[in-house]
């Protein structure tokens, strides 16, 4: 016998079940940006969203940035913050709200936890040279501008232990 739903003793006289009750609907005052979307810091996607376990003693990476390894340093912590949903904070598209903002205390408790974090992803001695530099974005940039330069040097004596036939014999720049 097929299933149709019904029970075999049910009686067809039964009050049907009443649905739950809808769940309250709690006005956004005061939570809204210009373009009417609801702004709120405990949804999962937004970026102002930290979950229990995210901390300011959280690491990130597990090597320190030392000054000679900046690329696969800030790449690791381009990684992390981009699963996270904070790399705006170092990148800028999140934009520091105006002080009477609903948004700015929430912002600017991401951008110090995203600032701490940066700190312990450097030595010490980089941590303090970019303690009081104060946003997230300025702390990355000042990183990236200090740490990123192309050694010239390096890359030279690279090119010298190239052997000459793997070498492009058409390549017009200084290094080949």
């Amino acid at each position: 016998m097929a299933w149709n739903g019904n029970r075999p003793n049910a009686s067809s006289t039964a009050a049907p079940v009443a649905a739950p009750p809808a769940a309250p609907s709690i006005p956004a005052t005061g939570n809204s940006n210009v373009a009417g979307v609801t702004f709120n810091p405990n949804d999962a996607a937004s970026p102002f969203f930290l979950h229990l376990n995210e901390n300011p003693s959280l690491t990130l990476v597990s090597t320190l940035l030392d000054g000679r390894n900046y690329h696969p340093e800030a790449r690791a912590m381009e990684m992390s913050l981009l699963s996270k949903n904070k790399l705006g904070f170092v990148y800028g598209t999140i934009s520091m709200p105006n002080v009477g903002e609903v948004k700015y205390p929430y912002w600017k408790r991401c951008n110090n936890m995203v600032a701490t974090w940066i700190m312990r992803s450097v030595s010490p001695d980089i941590a303090q040279t970019v303690l009081w530099v104060g946003t997230a974005e300025r702390i990355w940039n000042t990183l990236k501008a200090r740490f990123s330069e192309a050694d010239i040097f390096r890359i030279s004596d690279l090119h010298a232990e190239i052997p000459n036939k793997a070498r492009r014999p058409n390549c017009k720049c200084l290094l080949c």
